[in-house]
């Protein structure tokens, strides 16, 4: 369980400095519930410790992305002091 979270973290990691958009992890979501649900199978495992799995790998893939997402914005040099997040503020 633990593995496939990290596994999942690393691919947030990845797919948030190639600059993909947010809507990549979709298919990832459903590759997870995939995955978990034949480990869960495999493994005879019942139904809340594959919940507990699938929400912990989920969240690894989104914490991931978002990591990867801000460290990106807090080092471009397009950004500076004056927007948020790369939007000027007068649009908040």
């Amino acid at each position: 369980m633990v593995s496939v979270t990290l596994l999942a973290t690393v691919i947030g990691l990845l797919v948030g400095n190639a600059r993909y958009n947010v809507f990549t992890l979709l298919p990832a979501h459903l590759l997870i519930f995939v995955i978990d649900a034949a480990i869960s199978i495999r493994g005879d495992l019942g139904l809340w410790p594959t919940v507990m799995m699938t929400a912990l790998t989920v969240t690894g893939l989104q914490v991931g992305y978002l990591v990867s997402v801000l460290s990106r914005l807090s080092r471009d040099d397009k950004v500076s002091a004056r927007t948020t997040f790369g939007l000027p503020r007068s649009n908040f």
